[in-house]
């Protein structure tokens, strides 16, 4: 099982995005609560998670120290988002981060993946055919770009994705692209 996990826009205590994304909840209480048992369902306790921004609209100490209580996780990274307030989401994270390059090993094999909470045209490793995971969209930005996906979870069924997920969906959406 993979211990790396991508997840992005929980937007935990924010009432408007319910209305504001379509999410089927009737109350910002059972967002959340369906949000931390669909996360606790997937993560493990020693599970690496990198949240891509808008992790909750409270960012107050208490909040977010209740949230990271009763999630699984080891660590998990921030790439700050728009409704991430640095000044207090700073501490409870093992980084925090505008956007992050990383390097990973999977079956054998280097996965380069560019972090980012926004969508973009050009990354890093675009060119060495690099994926780019974002969030901010909540699936209603349909680029048509290779390699580049939205891991918010309002396009995942509320829960987060392993990295052998996101391949799968790379690999669905170039070949529905018509590329290889």
């Amino acid at each position: 099982m993979s211990k790396l996990f991508f997840t992005a826009d929980t937007h935990f205590y924010h009432e408007n995005i319910i209305e504001h994304c379509h999410r089927p909840f009737s109350s910002v209480e059972e967002m959340n609560e369906t949000i931390i048992s669909n996360w606790n369902k997937i993560i493990p306790k020693d599970g690496i998670v990198y949240h891509l921004g808008d992790f909750s609209w409270r960012s107050s100490r208490k909040y977010i120290e209740e949230l990271l209580n009763r999630l699984n996780h080891k660590e998990i990274h921030l790439i700050r988002g728009n409704h991430d307030d640095m000044t207090k989401l700073r501490w409870g994270f093992a980084s925090v981060n505008e956007l992050l390059n990383l390097k990973v090993k999977h079956k054998g094999r280097k996965i380069y993946l560019t972090l980012c909470h926004y969508p973009m045209l050009k990354w890093r490793y675009e060119r060495i055919n690099g994926i780019l995971l974002h969030g901010h969209s909540h699936g209603n930005m349909r680029t048509g770009i290779k390699n580049t996906l939205d891991v918010g979870i309002d396009c995942c069924a509320f829960f987060p994705l392993t990295l052998e997920e996101i391949l799968l969906r790379i690999k669905h959406k170039n070949y529905n692209l018509g590329m290889k």
